[in-house]
């Protein structure tokens, strides 16, 4: 028996729906720690759109970059401040950051800007800014491991 029996009918298009500009309750469910280009300490977020919350595109991502700039920290002061850190709160280090908004649900607005790279312009999906999620979320460390179809667990809002 095979693993895979390439199926070309089955590849689906490599075009994907935009989301739409507004906002969405979404998760943190990916940090990076990783160097920008000029070798600052940047975190890679990956914003997943809530599965458990009735809005479009449920289950699509999004990407945004906190670069540790004097000019860019604000970022993640702003997402320190929608999953609710408290302030005056210290973080020894980016990792320690990163753990702290690892999984944790937050309110994005999203923009549209037209982005021109080799010549060709397409519009692109931004992160404008993050703000307290509005709907309650189990996160992982209070979810149900054993959860069943009768009763919802963490990862299935991914």
């Amino acid at each position: 028996m095979s693993f895979l029996k390439i199926n070309h009918e089955e590849a689906g298009s490599n075009e994907y729906e935009i989301i739409a500009e507004g906002e969405y309750e979404t998760i943190i469910s990916d940090v990076e720690v990783t160097e920008s280009k000029s070798g600052n300490p940047m975190l890679k977020l990956t914003i997943t759109v809530r599965n458990d919350v009735k809005q479009p595109h449920r289950k699509q991502k999004l990407w945004d970059y906190l670069v540790a700039t004097e000019k860019a920290m604000f970022k993640f002061h702003q997402v320190a401040k929608a999953i609710a850190l408290p302030n005056g709160k210290d973080f020894k280090t980016i990792e320690e950051y990163r753990n702290a908004i690892l999984y944790k649900p937050v309110r994005i607005k999203v923009v549209h800007e037209e982005n021109t790279y080799n010549g060709e312009t397409k519009t692109q999906a931004r992160i404008k800014t993050y703000n307290l999620a509005t709907v309650e979320y189990a996160t992982p460390a209070t979810a149900d491991p054993f959860a069943t179809s009768d009763n919802t667990n963490a990862t299935d809002f991914l």
